[in-house]
């Protein structure tokens, strides 16, 4: 039974661990993305860019939502939505939705 308590508890710590590196991977993506759109000449170019950016936002915010991340996992996480939120109005219009909060986990009501 112990054995089993502990297998499970080594799973869920592999599991938010992969989480965390999938909402880290969505919000580099979405500073990629942001980056080609705000540099390029080309309109088409610059809106498909944006709407991938917008996806990849969207991806984190979902699954950050619920996520049981340790106090340096939250900290790299916020820092990135910071950055993501001086490099343009970025927050709220993203995912066309309110923008979240200051800590970066939970939109506005």
């Amino acid at each position: 039974m112990m054995d089993q308590l502990k297998r499970m508890q080594e799973l869920n710590e592999t599991h938010e661990a992969a989480k965390f590196q999938f909402i880290n991977t969505e919000l580099d993506l979405a500073f990629t993305y942001l980056g080609v759109a705000t540099t390029t000449d080309d309109t088409e170019k610059a809106e498909r860019n944006m709407e991938h950016a917008k996806q990849a936002y969207a991806a984190a915010m979902r699954f950050l939502e619920g996520a049981a991340l340790s106090p340096q996992m939250h900290q790299e996480i916020s820092e990135k939505l910071e950055r993501l939120g001086v490099l343009g109005p970025v927050r709220g219009t993203m995912t066309g939705e309110q923008p979240v909060n200051r800590n970066g986990f939970s939109r506005f009501g």
